[in-house]
């Protein structure tokens, strides 16, 4: 389990001198998030794969195996993968 650095809870000039810097990031943060437009629903079935690992968790194998799954009958239905890529940040 990892811990927090001791000086994350030591007030001090440097720490006194930054809180109105995290506070107007604070703010510019609740701006963004704010003016973001909602989410949007899908009218389609989504299944989403991911995991907290990055790489060699069987992701892909596991996205064919089901897309492999949905195209077989008696209920055949197209699936559309999408993915972000390696490095990908949207």
């Amino acid at each position: 389990l990892v811990r927090t650095p001791l000086f994350w809870d030591r007030r001090g000039p440097l720490s006194d001198a930054l809180l109105p810097l995290s506070l107007a990031y604070a703010a510019a943060t609740y701006a963004v998030e704010a003016l973001r437009p909602p989410p949007r629903r899908s009218q389609a079935p989504v299944v989403c794969v991911g995991a907290a690992v990055a790489g060699g968790a069987g992701k892909t194998p596991l996205v064919l195996a089901l897309a492999e799954r949905l195209l077989r009958p008696p209920r055949s239905h197209t699936p559309h993968i999408l993915t972000r890529g390696y490095g990908g940040y949207q």
